[in-house]
């Protein structure tokens, strides 16, 4: 794979101004010289000593140099992957050489990984870029490893985006700012609310309108699964609302979304918000997986007890206890369990008597069981009331 590649004029300037620095510094070594009778004076730059000659050489050098990145903002170079080792140490800013190898090795597995094994582990700076390009942590899995020190920077700061990300555009229905939607793909964009319209207006003035209008919103919990973010909020409207935010992301965009909501009580969010045992994440999982099939969805209420440690279990649902829960209402599907480290959504489908709701359950898990619980309970509309045809799952 061959790409050209401009540099950003901004280098050349700081480059070319670097360099005359250094003009400054030999011209400024020579005139000491002259002025305490070290050399043999005359016009520093036609002196016929050797010192005059280095100080000439230098000087053409740097202004060659300067020539060069100066050429380099007009005309493209043509950089191929086993260049990009030299490429990345010529001089350049490192953002430069970020830019120019993001540039070279997008969509190429073999120039990444030429420039991995060419790279020593303690210059993480490298892959501060590529975290905003999408396809480049399946790249570096393939190319480093899973346990190279690269992968694991990678994944850790990506994750630390896109949570950030999701974290500016829940708060962008607060502040009405137009950049936090921008990680929206609104050509590819599901929305799973079935009382929202797509389309149409675009999320931009969604947002901008919505913001006149004083929304609160406060994120108390994040979380990312692999290609989920999903958050644990409070929205102050018109009224107090608790919910359960999904978002699916495709590369760098988000592309989807679905959401639970229900009408605050006080106690619905307190609790812990420290994610820990990362290393744990999918035993969690599958602990949440059991307990929803056989205890919520199968209705074996004797085995609850060796899912839950009642000794300090703290329960946060607003309608009643866990038990009563298990006994009362009928849930029917899990659709999707996300989980980071100690903590598990569950998003069930179900009944509460004859009406049709959404059950979002979130499980803080301890020592192999559970010990805190929230959740938010909403009613599915008839299908005759949708304002889009995605589905409420």
């Amino acid at each position: 794979m061959v790409k050209r590649y401009h540099f950003p004029f901004t280098v050349c300037v700081k480059i070319s101004l670097r360099m005359l620095g250094v003009v400054a510094i030999v011209l400024g070594v020579r005139y000491f010289f002259d002025f305490f009778g070290i050399s043999d004076g005359g016009i520093p730059l036609l002196s016929e000593t050797i010192f005059g000659l280095i100080s000439l050489f230098i000087i053409l050098l740097i202004g060659f140099t300067i020539l060069m990145w100066g050429m380099l903002c007009i005309f493209p170079i043509t950089i191929a992957p086993d260049m990009i080792k030299a490429y990345s140490y010529w001089g350049c800013p490192k953002q430069t050489s970020w830019h120019a190898i993001a540039e070279v090795t997008e969509g190429t597995s073999g120039g990444l990984a030429c420039f991995i094994l060419h790279t020593p582990d303690s210059e993480l700076w490298i892959f501060q870029a590529i975290t905003e390009m999408s396809g480049f942590v399946e790249q570096v899995s393939l190319c480093a490893g899973e346990e190279h020190v690269f992968t694991k920077y990678l994944k850790g700061k990506m994750s630390s985006i896109r949570k950030q990300k999701v974290y500016n555009l829940l708060k962008g229905i607060e502040t009405g700012d137009p950049e936090s939607v921008k990680v929206v793909n609104e050509e590819k964009y599901i929305q799973h609310n079935p009382q929202t319209h797509e389309g149409g207006e675009g999320l931009a003035q969604l947002f901008a309108r919505l913001a006149k209008t004083n929304p609160k919103v406060e994120i108390v919990r994040l979380f990312e699964d692999g290609d989920y973010v999903f958050g644990h909020t409070i929205y102050d409207f018109s009224s107090v609302r608790i919910g359960f935010e999904v978002f699916r992301y495709e590369g760098d965009y988000v592309v989807e979304h679905w959401d639970n909501l229900q009408a605050r009580v006080e106690g619905m969010v307190d609790g812990q918000t420290e994610i820990k045992d990362l290393e744990l994440t999918e035993e969690n999982r599958n602990i949440v997986k059991i307990f929803i099939e056989d205890v919520f969805v199968k209705k074996r209420n004797d085995r609850i007890k060796g899912f839950i440690n009642f000794e300090i279990f703290v329960d946060h649902s607003p309608l009643m206890d866990i038990s009563e829960k298990a006994s009362t209402m009928d849930y029917k599907k899990n659709h999707r369990l996300l989980a980071e480290g100690n903590f598990v959504l569950a998003v069930n489908e179900g009944y509460h008597g004859e009406v049709h709701v959404s059950f979002y359950d979130l499980f803080r898990i301890e020592n192999g069981k559970i010990v805190e619980h929230w959740d938010t309970t909403e009613t599915v509309p008839p299908k005759t009331e949708w304002k889009n045809e995605n589905g409420k799952f």
